[in-house]
């Protein structure tokens, strides 16, 4: 009877142990997969997250797009209830930052800040650090800005071309290409090309070969347009030029899609413009955030999140695939990529020379 008593005892002593052991075997062989390495979170973070029970979320993509990523995320973590808001930009640029500052965060996670907008954030010290998020190994330096906000989805800018206008034989390899007399007048330059392009040519070429680039689209005749990406695009495949820039891939393929006379190509060196992902220092549900901004980085959450909305994963190991933009990854292979990191951002003021430099051939200096 005495034994009995003792062999129950170590039982229930030895039991939690063994399961314990089992969990951690699991973690293990699911680390060795890759695909579940990076959602390998620490326990507490689940029992917190579970007692939090939420998350707000503000973010930029339709409130559908992001039905379709919760559905697979609360499979994961069916715990986490989400709320989620489409920001527009004054509210994620100004209001979350308002709240923030006041200790009462509206939103646990904001995306979409970026240059300026992010260097308000960090002077107002309102975001959390996410250097012990499992995922946050996963990326290179290019992809971070210090330890609290790093890139989730990413865009590539090349150029889009009109098709019945251009034949493929001519099509450029480099940007300074385009300089041949035979386009003279048939580049056009669109809003955003002085942050989008030039400032990440300006840091890959250096000064003195972005000048002379610049330069040489003035003496072209480039067009500098006030049109935003998406007309841009538009105007292309009306034929009002044969050339735009910078366009993405998505951009690019929504009008070809319905027919525009529109094909996209990723030209050296190809500018790269990430989209950030923040958790607010004081949030209300900060593991719950921690689960979802983990989940959004790993390889899981990456392809849900590329295939629902168009965006290029920046998980290392997805970018041989293509989701959505046709034969994506071949048609960046080889090329020199140059990501928009957000101190380049930071630094693109009116101060800067290439700034100055863009004014003045937009304005038509030379």
């Amino acid at each position: 009877m005495k034994t009995n008593k003792i062999v129950a005892v170590l039982v229930a002593f030895i039991t939690p142990l063994l399961l314990l052991a089992s969990a951690e075997r699991t973690v293990a062989a699911a680390g060795a997969k890759g695909v579940d390495a990076d959602l390998a979170v620490p326990r507490d973070w689940l029992e917190k997250a579970k007692t939090e029970g939420k998350l707000v979320l503000y973010s930029t993509d339709t409130p559908q797009q992001q039905a379709e990523i919760l559905k697979r995320f609360t499979q994961r973590y069916p715990f986490v209830k989400v709320d989620y808001l489409k920001a527009p930009t004054e509210v994620r640029y100004q209001k979350v930052l308002l709240t923030a500052r006041q200790g009462i965060p509206v939103a646990d996670i904001v995306t979409g800040i970026n240059g300026g907008g992010l260097k308000n954030y960090l002077d107002a010290q309102a975001l959390a650090e996410l250097s012990d998020l499992p995922a946050w190994r996963t990326y290179s330096e290019d992809f971070k800005h210090g330890a609290m906000s790093i890139g989730f989805r990413k865009r590539y800018y090349g150029l889009a071309y009109n098709t019945n206008l251009v034949s493929k034989q001519d099509l450029p390899r480099t940007w300074g290409d385009l300089l041949e007399p035979k386009w003279n007048g048939q580049v056009a330059f669109n809003s955003i090309a002085s942050s989008v392009w030039l400032n990440p040519l300006w840091h890959s070429l250096g000064p003195e070969r972005a000048a002379r680039l610049m330069d040489g689209f003035a003496r072209n005749k480039a067009q500098f347009r006030t049109e935003g990406a998406d007309a841009s695009v538009k105007l292309l495949a009306a034929g009002e030029y044969k050339f735009a820039i910078p366009v993405s891939e998505y951009n690019a393929y929504e009008v070809a899609k319905v027919g525009g006379p529109v094909d996209w190509l990723a030209v050296d060196p190809l500018p790269v413009v990430l989209g950030n992902i923040q958790i607010l220092r004081k949030a209300a549900h900060p593991f719950a955030a921690k689960l979802y901004v983990n989940w959004i980085l790993s390889e899981e959450g990456q392809e849900v999140y590329a295939k629902v909305t168009g965006a290029n994963p920046v998980h290392p190991d997805l970018q041989a695939k293509s989701f959505n933009f046709p034969d994506l990854a071949q048609r960046v292979k080889g090329k020199k990529q140059v990501v928009l990191r957000t101190d380049m951002e930071m630094g693109w003021g009116a101060d800067h020379a290439g700034v100055k430099l863009w004014q003045k051939v937009a304005l038509g200096g030379f």
